[in-house]
């Protein structure tokens, strides 16, 4: 990026320079922007009725700088433009009323519809691991995640917090017809959109086991079914390495009458982390129409739009985290590259007040449309499981983004 920008700036500075021999206009402009945006979002990791995507809450608008130096000579106009802004973030976060089904059995004593992880997930595929003939299968129990009210350990919540993080900068170069020539202005170029996403969802609760056939719990009884935990090979099979801790998976809580042999609970936490990176190159093409033109005001309408060739790569990282009475940490991620067509297009509207002759002020307000890139939220759609159960990831780039805001700046001419 540094070398385009680098590369474009000479060849700006020399063709200014042409314009300057020419006793031409050279101009510069820098705004300040302001932006909101919107972007769809992907499947549920939480489903159910209290059910949680990577993407929860509102896009917090943000704010940034367009630098544009350019200049005039005879019928034409070259420019060149570079944006950024500041990262895009918003979040949620609070406390299921119920608990999570880790594997999606119902045992004796639940509710007909209640929370559990997606399918896609490590948890339900380390909570659906094996067959009842095995000595550490976990179908014979129910896993899952549950608050938790014990006046020895006290009160633990079952919470979920969600995260969204996006960087946006742009550079263009352009060349075309004079300003304020004609009422009309056109100009074809060159345009580099980078956008950078980072999602997540985080959960986090009291591990629990209860045996499918009763609902019994873990308490040493002799209908107390195997194995009253997540073993540490039900885990390693999803394609989760551990990472830390001591690798023994987690034990279902001990329920006991003599308050001596109390144990406490494994606290557990998952997170799934979408990060998705593009890099859109190609070309594009702008019009502008000018709608007033006074003498000291002048507003024009502006349309832009361009194929682009976007280089993206995309990851999936799933985290599961224990505490308490366990330590182990297990984490799987699975990464893609593509390249892949994308589309770009602006439309906007642009008042220049005249304060001098070489001054003037410039409000503006621009919507920016993006399609055929990988957006953070919608990574997980990119999980599936092929015929030998091994789970698989194709980074997604069939999101769309639409920004919207507001810019004033100070434009100079000499």
């Amino acid at each position: 990026m540094l070398k385009r920008v680098c590369l474009a700036g000479m060849v700006t500075v020399t063709m200014l320079s042409l314009c300057q021999t020419g006793q031409a206009q050279v101009f510069f402009e820098s705004d300040w922007l302001y932006y909101g945006r919107e972007s769809d979002s992907g499947r549920n990791v939480i489903i159910g009725p209290e059910s949680k995507s990577l993407s929860e809450g509102d896009f917090d608008h943000t704010s940034g700088y367009r630098l544009t130096l350019g200049g005039s000579l005879g019928d034409f106009d070259v420019d060149a433009s570079f944006s950024q802004l500041d990262a895009w973030e918003s979040g949620s976060s609070g406390i299921f009323n119920g608990f999570i089904s880790m594997d999606g059995v119902a045992v004796p004593g639940d509710p007909g519809v209640f929370n559990s992880f997606a399918d896609y997930t490590a948890l339900n595929q380390a909570a659906s691991f094996g067959s009842p003939m095995m000595g550490n299968s976990e179908l014979t129990e129910g896993e899952r995640l549950r608050p938790f009210n014990d006046p020895i350990f006290g009160q633990e919540d079952l919470v979920y917090a969600t995260m969204n993080r996006s960087n946006f900068r742009e550079f263009e170069i352009n060349l075309g017809s004079r300003r304020n020539v004609n009422w009309y202005r056109f100009s074809v170029g060159y345009r580099h959109i980078q956008l950078d996403e980072r999602s997540g969802l985080t959960v986090g609760g009291v591990f629990d086991a209860l045996d499918a056939n009763d609902g019994n719990p873990h308490d040493g009884t002799i209908n107390d079914d195997p194995n009253n935990g997540l073993s540490n090979a039900a885990l390693i099979s999803t394609g989760m390495t551990n990472i830390g801790g001591a690798a023994d998976g987690y034990d279902a809580f001990f329920v006991t009458g003599d308050p001596m042999m109390a144990i406490a609970p494994d606290l557990v936490a998952y997170q799934m982390l979408g990060k998705a990176n593009n890099q859109l190159n190609g070309a594009q093409a702008t019009v502008a129409l000018r709608i007033i033109n006074g003498e000291w005001i002048t507003v024009e309408g502006i349309g832009k739009a361009g194929i682009y060739r976007n280089s993206l790569s995309g990851s999936i990282q799933e985290t599961v985290v224990g505490s308490g009475n366990d330590d182990s940490v297990y984490r799987r991620t699975l990464s893609s590259s593509d390249t892949g067509a994308a589309f770009a297009g602006n439309l906007g509207i642009r008042s220049t007040i005249s304060l001098t002759d070489y001054i003037n002020v410039i409000m503006g307000y621009d919507v920016l449309f993006l399609s055929g890139v990988a957006i953070g939220a919608e990574q997980n759609d990119g999980l599936s499981t092929d015929l030998l159960g091994t789970t698989r990831y194709q980074v997604q780039n069939d999101g769309t983004m639409i920004a919207y805001g507001s810019n004033l700046g100070l434009e100079i001419l000499w």
